[in-house]
């Protein structure tokens, strides 16, 4: 990882090879987590667009290393719990199309 860089940033998939990416799952996040990260992390995930993540950025590695590759949304929130998964599902789609065009 570069000096300075953000861990877990766009910039820390540019060095890997299509060959060692197996799957990719996206979500959003608040830019300044809860009170507590394990439960941010297990409920408090936004859609693809919705919070702080540079999710063009991401998509722009990951065609430029040449993924091609499984992809789908992980969204883990309390909030889109509570909606019928049919909603869910067309709500991450259409949120993860944006970045990551078919």
């Amino acid at each position: 990882m570069a000096p300075g860089a953000q861990r877990g940033s766009a910039g820390d998939l540019a060095g890997l090879g299509a060959h060692e990416i197996a799957g990719v799952q996206v979500a959003d996040a608040a830019s300044l987590p809860g009170g507590d990260l394990a439960a941010e992390s297990r409920q408090g995930r936004l859609l693809p667009g919705e919070g702080a993540v540079d999710l063009a950025a991401v998509a722009a590695v990951l065609r430029n290393v040449g993924y091609s590759g499984p992809l789908g949304t992980e969204v883990l929130s309390a909030e889109l719990a509570e909606r019928p998964p049919e909603e869910v599902a067309e709500a991450c789609f259409r949120a993860a199309a944006v970045y990551f065009p078919g």
